[in-house]
């Protein structure tokens, strides 16, 4: 499975590199779209070596939580349930880390089964999860307002999860 998937990134211009993590059987990152700075895992679970999990995980950057910070907690709450249901309109699954409505990470998945593993269902799975991962950015950047120190590319002080 993984020297197909592989050979699909490499074949798209994606591939980024191979890495190691204690829980996965595998782990390879891709670059979407190509040659962009956006990070995608594609992870293949030692749990659940029959699936592969395409995710984008996001740690929020420090003066984006401030923004946060400043907000009243029904304010706070209003935000994530909005990016809540935002996100649920894609056919992914989603997790975030917002201890005292504050955002400081969000983890964005889709899987696939291996008899399910085709390179269509591989890359409308990337696109899935890169799609959410940016209406993230601009939801958030609409209600924070985009006053962030961060300056990076990623419009609201994003930066893509260490893997």
């Amino acid at each position: 499975m993984r020297e197909k998937i592989e050979s699909w990134l490499v074949e798209e211009g994606q591939f980024n590199r191979y890495v190691e993590h204690p829980n996965a059987n595998w782990v390879l990152l891709a670059n979407h779209p190509k040659n962009q700075p956006t990070t995608v895992s594609i992870i293949n679970p030692k749990i659940s070596p029959d699936r592969i999990l395409v995710e984008v995980s996001v740690n929020i950057a420090d003066d984006v939580q401030q923004l946060f910070q400043r907000l009243t907690q029904p304010q706070r709450e209003r935000i994530l349930r909005e990016l809540s249901m935002e996100l649920n309109r894609f056919p992914i699954s989603f997790g975030m880390i917002h201890p005292q409505g504050i955002l400081r990470q969000l983890v964005l998945q889709q899987e696939i089964f291996s008899d399910g593993l085709t390179k269509h269902a591989l890359f409308t799975a990337i696109q899935n999860v890169y799609k959410a991962f940016l209406q993230s950015q601009w939801l958030l950047q609409r209600e924070l307002g985009g006053q962030h120190k961060s300056g990076n590319d990623f419009g609201i002080g994003f930066r893509p999860a260490a893997s």
